[in-house]
């Protein structure tokens, strides 16, 4: 187990001339701590986490010229701070518009902002969260049969549902063709939902299709997330909590130091090598885990 204290140690043991602040060696950590847990889908790094969407259909009162955009809106009771999807209708005046799938965030009780540099206000319109983020960390879903699930809002049943995870397109086409979706009284269960990335770089969300009606409904998502970013010096995570990846993040950490010395540095280059074997040997170990502790296919 290390912490970030204790990683900026080790590499600042180094000995390098021209010494590197605390600044850019957490920077190089973070770095290489996304290079390991994007090497492979390590079993530690993945959760069931639950992720909910309001349903709610707010009111918006207008919309600022601004770089984000600062919507007035009716009270929504979402958490400030957070960052949520929703569906922006009907706004007028606004140049560009916002109207569409917008990741916004939440600023108060009656506001938030919208990534839009609008040069000219709006007024009016709503909002309707049949979305929700699934954050920064996300990775990927898990490889069980079924990786989200929901509680009945209804209580009739028990047991989670699993539901299927489709496009956007196939959620249009069958909506459009299959008559036996209810839009009226939103029959459950629901059967399927879809996830979307807000852009190349953007973060995942999860979907309600339009087929079914706006609803209050927590999804319990099985995925594979990032680690934490390490910004304290006393942060640590599951990979830097994980004996063999430690070390690779160390040596990871400490071939960034060596290679902004010199660019071809040996010792850079073994840091490496160090590095590899030591994920290698982690990937070995994992791969053992995961077949000893193979999620059920629900």
């Amino acid at each position: 187990m290390a912490t970030l204290s204790e990683i900026i140690y080790e590499v600042q043991e180094l000995g390098v001339k021209s010494a590197r602040s605390d600044l850019d060696i957490r920077r190089w950590a973070n770095h290489s701590q996304k290079r390991i847990a994007a090497r492979k889908n390590w079993t530690f790094l993945r959760q069931q986490q639950p992720f909910s969407i309001t349903g709610a259909v707010v009111a918006l009162t207008s919309n600022s010229a601004a770089n984000p955009s600062v919507v007035v809106s009716a009270a929504h009771g979402l958490v400030t701070g957070q960052k949520y999807t929703g569906s922006i209708d009907a706004v007028s005046g606004s140049i560009p518009t916002i109207n569409g799938e917008r990741t916004i965030t939440v600023t108060g009780a009656t506001g938030f902002t919208v990534p839009v540099n609008v040069t000219t206000a709006g007024t009016g319109g709503t909002i309707t969260f049949r979305s929700v983020s699934l954050g920064s960390t996300f990775k990927c879903l898990s490889n069980e049969k079924s990786p989200i699930t929901y509680d009945d809002p209804t209580g009739t049943n028990p047991r989670p549902i699993p539901v299927d995870v489709i496009s956007r397109a196939i959620s249009n086409r069958i909506g459009y063709y299959n008559p036996s979706f209810n839009t009226v009284t939103n029959t459950y269960p629901i059967q399927y939902v879809f996830l979307e990335q807000n852009g190349p770089f953007g973060e995942w969300a999860l979907y309600l299709p339009e087929q079914y009606q706006p609803v209050a409904i927590t999804f319990n998502v099985s995925a594979y997330f990032y680690p934490a970013d390490l910004t304290l010096g006393t942060d640590s995570n599951a990979l830097t909590n994980h004996p063999m990846l430690e070390e690779a993040l160390i040596n990871l950490t400490k071939a960034r130091t060596y290679f902004a010395e010199e660019t071809d540095s040996p010792k850079g280059i073994a840091a490496m090598a160090m590095a590899e074997q030591a994920i290698r040997s982690a990937q070995y170990a994992d791969v053992t885990q995961e077949f000893c502790g193979r999620p059920l296919r629900m």
